[in-house]
């Protein structure tokens, strides 16, 4: 009998919480709700083209190389994603939650420098960057929300 009951014993303690269907559990009571969309750390740069304000992004992609004396045959790089244009696929914003304007964008992001993006995959994503993210970086730093803001899929907006 003994024998019989650590194993039960370490299945109760193994099984899900969730309901049996496989969906998660309602929100519980002192259940913390996180925000809807964590941010990205990428690379970009602005300038004024047309009247516009167009932000290039880059991200990290693998790259391979030849095998150094490690063993290790790939490298990170910046890899350039698809231009934007501000204020219809990407918003721009201070730490403090503010819109910043076409020459604060143009003027902040005249060289390349590090960016805290968040992407919107679905048009009930925050527009704003969420103040829990938001308030962890300095004064100074772009955060950039990309789209869609207009007919543009969110899927289009990273290829």
């Amino acid at each position: 009998m003994r024998r019989l009951k650590i194993p039960i014993l370490f299945a109760l303690l193994l099984l899900p919480t969730a309901h049996s269907s496989g969906q998660p559990g309602p929100i519980g009571k002192g259940d913390v709700v996180a925000p809807a969309v964590a941010p990205k750390v990428y690379m970009a740069t602005a300038a004024q083209r047309g009247g516009e304000v167009v932000i290039r992004v880059s991200a990290p992609g693998m790259r391979l190389t030849n095998k150094d004396k490690d063993g290790k045959g790939w490298v990170y790089c910046w890899t350039e994603m698809a231009a934007m244009t501000l204020d219809k696929q990407v918003l721009a914003y201070n730490p403090a939650g503010k819109r910043l304007d076409r020459k604060a964008v143009v003027k902040a992001l005249i060289k390349p420098v590090l960016v805290v993006c968040f992407i919107r995959m679905t048009p009930h994503d925050p527009k704003r960057p969420d103040p829990a993210y938001a308030g962890v970086f300095k004064d100074g730093t772009v955060l950039l929300v990309f789209g869609p803001f207009d007919n543009t899929k969110a899927k289009d907006l990273l290829r």
